[in-house]
């Protein structure tokens, strides 16, 4: 089978860009003929790297902001000389898709990795939203959710059947995050991996730390992403020698092996890719229950925090729990990790993509 994979831009790296990433990388290893189509232009990266050193094809468009005719006609072109099975699309790709018009002459999907509603893509009379329910609803592109709480939200707000989303739960590279210590030897006790926005709360993170580290001087955090709010966070942490700002990385691998605990207190989220390394690392998660994350989170991998205003006290009383009982949770790790990844690897992902596809 031939897949395109079509995506905005493999730069800056988030969730979907290492799922578009790892999933292309799988599908090669199950015998697929994959392409990524990249709209913007090219940005030199370790997603860009990896994808190079398996020979994976990478084609970037220089798309220009907004609405791009002159895009969608080299898309339109370059497809055709493609001659894909299928299309898979993801983020901000459709109208570019929907402009070139490969969509009506190929099987196109569309996978959203977020919840859907107001605050997410704007009114329901929005024209983008307007054109997402037409394709939809006329079978021109046939809509995946990460989770059963983003199908739902899929459902409800184009007013969909529900047998016309499927529903494919994220996956990851398992075998790049097996390598694990102890939880007891990790460096870091805790760790952040995500945006410094206000829907990842990481000044509730920071907060909760801190006033967790004047009951235990030795607690350590490490903090890895980039945003607007890390300025801020970097201010409330006042230099302190054991809060780790790394700023953006391609590879948080190295982190999570040898972090103990994972911490997410996200407003939403769809099914957190770096909820599901962190379990690939053995690494026991802490995290709001919300969105898709109670599909995925429980008693054998990590806990779930009610989100609400006793966030920032409830997180400071769990993180300091948890670290005074290591070796339990070690243990608890240990006995259910062959479990706990069943459910989180991109080669089952895979499949399951591929069964749809044909």
């Amino acid at each position: 089978m031939k897949i395109v994979e079509i995506i905005p831009s493999l730069y800056p790296v988030g969730g979907a860009e290492r799922f578009v990433s790892d999933l292309s990388i799988e599908f090669l290893k199950l015998n697929q003929d994959v392409t990524i189509i990249s709209l913007y232009s090219n940005k030199d990266n370790e997603i860009v790297k990896s994808l190079n050193r398996y020979g994976i094809k990478i084609y970037f468009l220089d798309k220009k902001r907004g609405v791009d005719i002159k895009c969608a006609k080299a898309l339109k072109k370059l497809i055709k000389n493609l001659n894909p099975d299928i299309i898979h699309a993801h983020l901000d790709s459709l109208i570019t898709i929907w402009l070139s018009g490969i969509n009506n002459k190929i099987k196109t999907y569309y996978t959203f990795h977020t919840m859907i509603n107001k605050k997410t893509v704007g009114s329901k009379t929005k024209f983008k939203n307007i054109l997402y329910r037409y394709l939809f609803i006329n079978k021109r592109v046939y809509p995946v959710a990460i989770s059963k709480i983003v199908k739902e939200s899929i459902i409800g707000y184009y007013n969909l059947q529900s047998e016309s989303v499927k529903t494919i739960y994220n996956g990851v590279p398992v075998e790049k995050f097996i390598e694990h210590k102890n939880l007891i030897d990790r460096k870091y006790d805790f760790i952040y991996i995500g945006r410094f926005i206000k829907l990842k709360n990481p000044d509730i993170i920071l907060n909760s730390f801190l006033k967790g580290k004047q009951l235990n001087p030795d607690l350590s955090i490490v903090f890895i992403g980039e945003g607007e709010m890390l300025d801020y966070c970097k201010k409330l942490s006042s230099n302190n020698k054991n809060i780790i700002f790394k700023g953006f990385t391609n590879d948080v691998s190295p982190y999570l092996k040898d972090s103990k605990f994972l911490i997410n207190a996200s407003e939403y989220e769809g099914n957190s890719i770096v909820i599901n390394e962190a379990i690939a690392s053995k690494c026991f998660i802490i995290a709001t229950k919300v969105g898709g994350t109670p599909n995925i989170v429980n008693n054998k991998n990590g806990i779930l925090i009610e989100y609400n205003d006793n966030l920032e006290k409830n997180l400071t009383q769990i993180m300091l729990d948890l670290i005074s009982d290591v070796s339990t949770i070690d243990t608890i790790l240990n006995n259910n990790y062959e479990n706990n990844i069943k459910s989180i690897s991109i080669r089952n992902t895979a499949k399951q993509y591929i069964e749809i596809f044909k």
